[in-house]
């Protein structure tokens, strides 16, 4: 996979300027064959059931100056008790182009989709996660998501952005150093397998931003390190996932934000995390999305 249009996906990212030495933001510029052309930093919205709250999908085309969204796919996937055999309606959506999310949800062919496993903000699970996979809160309770289902997932609805799956407790205390080892292993475990079976139909268009996590440097430099050189090649961008907050900052967004320094503009105002040292990944000139715990997303 590339992100300069020469492998399968079709996604491209184009660094307009660099960041200033005060701190400012880098400038991007963010493309997809087909759907609106995004100048980064810039602003996702963030859905519930698939619809951006009170805006119908007509209106986010003519009306909604947004130019993606993202989608959680615990918001697809309740199984009722006597149902639990039953194939989610979102598999089994008719779609003529070829994206079943875009098509199920009505989401016009314009905007740009982001699937990723858990809401913003995500409930924290009773039952934590295993080294197979991790729980989700749908609609009928809690049930586990291992990681060849979400891989699976993400094939069949095709969104234009994926974000693997992370081992994250989703709680506002801070993990033990065991515990944030063990999320670091298994993240670095299940990133291995999504590229080696994502990647498999050398077709596929899905642009992967891998996750980083929301602990030290120290605990997880290990799996960066890997990340960007066993990996190199693969990711499209990285999504930086910001611990929960308790309780959420208000007016707060979801990002897609390549960038600028070790220390972004925005890391102490409540929604961007304090960034991590990434400028290896920096200097692949890859866009960075932020996933914040609260209510909306920025690119």
């Amino acid at each position: 996979m590339s992100i300069d249009g020469q492998g399968p996906t079709t996604m491209t990212f184009e660094l307009l300027k660099t960041a200033v030495k005060d701190g400012g933001a880098r400038l991007g510029r963010l493309a997809f064959s087909g759907r609106r052309t995004v100048d980064t930093p810039n602003f996702f919205g963030l859905t519930s059931r698939g619809v951006i709250p009170h805006v119908t999908p007509d209106n986010v085309e003519k009306h909604l100056h947004t130019n993606g969204t993202y989608m959680a796919l615990e918001d697809f996937i309740e199984r009722p008790q006597q149902y639990m055999t039953r194939s989610p309606p979102i598999y089994e959506t008719p779609s003529p182009i070829n994206k079943p999310l875009n098509s199920f949800t009505a989401m016009p062919s314009s905007i740009i989709t982001v699937l990723g496993s858990r809401r913003l903000p995500a409930v924290a699970s009773p039952m934590g996660n295993t080294n197979q996979g991790i729980s989700v809160f749908t609609s009928t309770g809690f049930q586990a998501v291992t990681t060849k289902e979400y891989l699976n997932a993400v094939q069949s609805l095709n969104p234009d952005i994926a974000i693997p799956l992370a081992d994250l407790t989703h709680k506002t205390n801070t993990p033990t150093s065991k515990r944030a080892l063990r999320m670091a292993e298994r993240t670095d475990d299940w990133i291995k397998e999504w590229f080696t079976e994502m990647y498999k139909n050398k077709d596929s268009k899905i642009a992967t931003f891998a996750p980083v996590l929301p602990i030290s440097y120290s605990m997880q430099w290990e799996y960066l390190e890997r990340l960007s050189e066993e990996h190199a090649s693969n990711p499209a961008g990285l999504s930086e996932i910001q611990k929960p907050r308790h309780p959420p900052p208000p007016g707060s967004h979801c990002a897609l934000h390549p960038p600028s320094s070790p220390s972004p503009v925005g890391s102490g105002n409540g929604y961007l995390p304090p960034s991590l040292p990434l400028d290896r990944f920096r200097r692949w000139h890859r866009a960075v999305v932020y996933l914040p715990s609260s209510s909306s997303w920025l690119f």
